[in-house]
């Protein structure tokens, strides 16, 4: 009996040496910040000394810190809290273990009592100022039943995660910094730009006088190709604190980017801002919520429309310098608005300016907008909310309300211009047309429309022989509006008399283009049908309308000059072959 004593006696010695010699250790590494190395020498001391107070708050603060399993450090830090001698930057450490876990509600109460009991050093040390906005954040912002949504996880350390994107579209190029772009605090540190999918413009992040941290910068191609200078974009992007890992939609209207700034919810937060090229800004940055962000770091947002998918870097779920690169389906997939740059035009009425637009969403039949053009330039402008149906009604001074219904895919441009046309004709019907036109469409419309190139004498017909003295293709917009309000009356009556013959207005004509690519740019600008002629085998002609009479032609002409066809002219057709209109003049004269 008393040697089974002594044997227990002897045991519980070597364990007090064992536990004292372990304790001086792992407070050693606690203090120096080897939080992983201190890890397991403090989950020893908490199995041998599980209520002692000291240990578990330890160990509570390694758990949180170097270990992915936050719930323990809850455990642990609540398992301290029971004695009252326990430290107060328990609360501290728990109210961040509470915000890991999503218990945001029980971290501002955590943050809070160690407000009460910290005294002020305390607290600028712990920056309880900035946690407290986090959770407070998190809160409001955070949603946990979405992250789900992230379909894989995959393993990677600060080194390598950018090699675990594995797109198969384009989904843009990271390219190396060139050296008259970087800047002292990070010229060597191997900065990186994004280019867009487009290539037309490309983002990264430098140091910057102004805010002394890191802001994004943009620099894009201009028409003779060269790069503009790098603008640091405005504060509705950059804060005071770090915004790195720039991307960007393909064509580089949708910026991605990490931040430590704005209403993050703990450490990098992804945000998305929208370029508005109408008022020439960027949106205010917008906290792309859950999944994309946790109360971890989350960074490096790399969407790519072509594949349908997005990547993301997060220390979400890791251990001490680990990281997980995490993939999740992405189409542009929030609702991104759709700007259009609108004008009104009345082509009776050249000085009318103002209509009343009101704009209906179909699907849920919600009225998104109700807004009056400007009375000197009929210009307006319209953000809708995203893809779909919209019914678009437009009301003006002595005309009928007229109506017009436009789709927009999710997949197609997000900024438009937009062209109203109001008309009434001497029958007194009244027409309405709306033509929208990606920015770009108009370019190599306008490059490759044209209407007077055709006019060789082949068929006898020339611009001039409609207009008279003046070329269709260099006339003002006022210039046709007044000729389309009042024609000719002595012209139109001769033209009128003709019986047989159809006016067609010519809007395009194409020597190297094929007709359906001539035909698919055309149809940017109108919607009537498109008639195609290549009689003399040398033009593809394109053709609008089927009129028996010249006036409606030559009004039918000035709506199609308003939409863009400047150089839109009038040919008759008699028994399905072009004729010349002077020759009709004469053969009506007589």
């Amino acid at each position: 009996m008393l040697g089974g004593l002594i044997l227990f006696i002897s045991a519980t010695q070597q364990t007090y040496a064992g536990d004292l010699q372990r304790r001086r250790e792992a407070v050693r590494m606690f203090v120096n910040k080897q939080y992983a190395r201190a890890l397991p020498l403090f989950a020893q001391l908490v199995s041998n000394h599980p209520e002692n107070y000291k240990f578990n708050y330890y160990y509570g603060v390694c758990l949180l810190i170097a270990d992915k399993d936050k719930a323990r450090a809850v455990q642990h830090l609540e398992a301290s809290l029971k004695n009252p001698k326990s430290p107060e930057e328990v609360y501290y450490y728990l109210a961040k273990a509470y915000h890991y876990c999503y218990m945001n509600s029980e971290g501002i109460r955590a943050i809070s009592e160690f407000n009460k009991l910290a005294k002020e050093k305390q607290r600028i040390k712990y920056k309880t100022e900035e946690v407290s906005s986090y959770i407070h954040n998190a809160k409001q912002i955070l949603d946990s039943a979405r992250n789900h949504l992230v379909r894989e996880f995959i393993p990677a350390t600060p080194e390598d995660f950018f090699t675990k994107y594995a797109f198969e579209g384009n989904y843009g190029k990271i390219l190396s910094m060139p050296d008259e772009y970087k800047s002292k605090k990070n010229s060597d540190e191997n900065p990186t730009i994004f280019l867009s999918a487009d290539g037309s413009v490309m983002f990264f992040s430098a140091y910057s006088q102004e805010t002394y941290s890191r802001d994004i910068y943009r620099s894009y191609k201009l028409p003779d190709g060269i790069w503009s200078k790098p603008e640091r974009l405005e504060m509705e992007v950059n804060s005071p604190k770090d915004e790195l890992f720039p991307t960007c939609s393909a064509d580089g209207h949708v910026l991605y980017f990490s931040s430590m700034g704005h209403n993050t919810t703990g450490g990098f937060d992804i945000f998305k801002s929208v370029f508005s090229r109408a008022e020439n800004k960027w949106s205010k940055a917008e906290n792309m919520g859950s999944p994309y962000n946790s109360p971890f770091d989350d960074y490096n947002f790399v969407p790519s429309s072509a594949d349908g998918y997005a990547y993301f870097t997060s220390s979400r779920d890791c251990n001490w310098g680990q990281l997980m690169v995490c993939k999740v389906d992405y189409n542009g997939g929030e609702q991104l608005p759709i700007e259009l740059q609108g004008k009104f035009s009345c082509i009776n009425e050249p000085d009318m300016k103002v209509a009343l637009i009101t704009v209906t969403r179909l699907d849920n039949d919600e009225q998104i907008y109700m807004q009056t053009t400007d009375e000197k330039t009929g210009m307006y402008n319209l953000m809708l909310p995203g893809a779909g149906t919209y019914r678009f009604k437009v009301e003006a001074v002595g005309y009928e309300p007229h109506t017009q219904d436009a789709t927009f895919s999710e997949f197609s441009d997000k900024f438009f211009i937009q062209k109203i046309y109001l008309s009434r004709n001497q029958a007194g019907v009244e027409d309405l047309a709306i033509n929208q036109l990606r920015e770009s469409e108009m370019i190599v419309l306008e490059a490759n429309l044209m209407a007077t190139e055709a006019e060789d004498g082949s068929n006898g017909v020339t611009a001039t022989d409609i207009t008279g003295t003046m070329n269709a293709a260099t006339k003002t917009e006022s210039t046709m509006v007044a000729e389309a309000a009042a024609p000719s009356p002595a012209s139109v009556n001769k033209k009128e008399e003709i019986t047989g013959v159809e006016y067609r207005v010519q809007v395009g004509a194409f020597k190297k283009q094929s007709v359906a690519e001539s035909k698919r740019l055309l149809a940017k600008k109108t919607k009537d049908e498109l008639v195609n002629d290549n009689y003399d085998k040398k033009w593809n002609r394109f053709y609008v309308g089927h009129e028996d009479s010249y006036a409606k032609a030559n009004n039918l002409k000035a709506v199609l000059q308003m939409a863009g066809f400047k150089g839109a002219f009038i040919v008759a057709y008699k028994d399905n072959k072009p004729v010349s209109i002077k020759t009709l003049d004469i053969n009506s004269s007589k």
